[in-house]
């Protein structure tokens, strides 16, 4: 699971082979993924418009080789990457980030996927409680469960990283709420349990 945030549009300065590599893990995400080298404008609108489709679950948008987006196609793209959906990643991958127009690149907060993994913040349940109750308590429970799990291994890591992080007590917060979602507790009191506890760890 990546720690990439949703409602946030990213810059990867990496190979094709690279970034796709790394999202193909991202199990709990529906994916959108493109070749600029293969898009016209009106391939780009309908592919923004995809990408802005509802939905309640975490979705990714790549653009890979981003670089032979033309002008035009980069100022398409402009409003989709200045607010994206609230529940969108968008990453746009190319080699040559200086042939992107500046007002898309400072749009772009760049990415390595390798520091991104070591990042101390938690992934699923990062932001205010609000938003975090709202967006997790509508999914299904075996995605909700899928996420929780793909935490408790994000804590696992930072726990073998940095043995005296709050990562202990978190594990044992999820590993207590997914075995009550699999033993059909109520969805929202278990969430509610277990924000009300994760901020004070």
């Amino acid at each position: 699971m990546s720690s990439l945030l949703s409602g946030r549009s990213y810059l990867f300065p990496g190979s094709g082979a690279e970034a796709a590599s790394v999202l193909a893990e991202f199990s709990a995400f529906d994916q959108i993924i493109a070749d600029a080298t293969e898009l016209d404008v009106k391939a780009l609108r309908l592919l923004i418009n995809q990408a802005q489709l509802s939905a309640e679950t975490q979705r990714l948008l790549l653009i890979k080789s981003a670089e032979a987006l033309s002008d035009i196609m980069q100022n398409t793209l402009l409003k989709l990457l200045e607010e994206p959906p609230s529940t969108l990643v968008i990453v746009l991958q190319t080699q040559a980030a200086n042939r992107l127009i500046p007002t898309v690149a400072s749009r772009l907060q760049p990415v390595n996927f390798k520091s991104v993994q070591a990042q101390t913040r938690p992934t699923v349940l990062a932001g205010s409680t609000k938003q975090l109750f709202d967006q997790l308590s509508k999914l299904p429970k075996e995605d909700l469960i899928s996420n929780l799990e793909g935490e408790m291994t994000h804590q696992r890591q930072l726990l073998l990283a940095e043995p005296t992080s709050p990562a202990g007590e978190r594990i044992d917060l999820l590993d207590r709420v997914v075995k009550k979602l699999r033993a059909n507790a109520n969805q929202k009191l278990s969430l509610d349990w277990l924000l009300l506890h994760w901020g004070s760890n």
